[in-house]
């Protein structure tokens, strides 16, 4: 009986696909796989995007400097408004029949670690996630998001073929 109970609630809750867009060349490759497995899964996407803890630096730096934190917020708002902007014009471009069902999210932070929180957070049942192609030297310096992807998430993550 409670197990019956379990498979219930486990078929109420929505489905969710985070589909992670870089704005790469991969990047509508990407959506088009989110979007068809969620079309056979009957599950909704998310958009999600992070801007890069790096690209925000400065305005990190500025504000424990100079003290303008109430104003730097402010510009970190607009970022992210700028951003979701981009992303939602850049779905009409690409999949504009299904652009309104697809919900936007934007974060600031470590792509990788963004990524896994907000699969926990948002309770997704899929990461689709591209591959970059870094060569082996490039790699072994920088790191790569989807291999720390991979190691890290709590559901599983599939990269389309490239």
């Amino acid at each position: 009986m409670e197990r019956n109970k379990r498979e219930e609630t486990k078929q109420k809750t929505s489905k969710r696909i985070l589909a992670c867009i870089d704005f790469s060349a991969h990047a509508e490759q990407t959506m088009a796989k989110a979007l068809a497995l969620a079309k056979a899964r009957h599950a909704r996407v998310v958009a999600y995007t992070v801007i890069h803890r790096r690209d925000v630096r400065p305005l990190y730096l500025h504000e424990s400097w100079y003290g303008f934190r109430s104003r730097w917020d402010s510009q970190f708002c607009l970022l992210e408004q700028e951003r979701a902007a981009q992303l939602r014009r850049w779905l009409l471009a690409h999949f504009p029949d299904q652009a309104g069902d697809i919900e936007i999210r934007v974060e600031k932070g470590v792509p990788a670690r963004s990524i896994v929180r907000a699969a926990k957070h948002l309770r997704a049942d899929l990461v689709v996630l591209a591959y970059k192609g870094r060569s082996r030297l490039s790699r072994f310096f920088f790191g790569s998001i989807s291999t720390a992807v991979f190691r890290n998430s709590p559901v599983p993550v599939i990269r389309p073929g490239f």
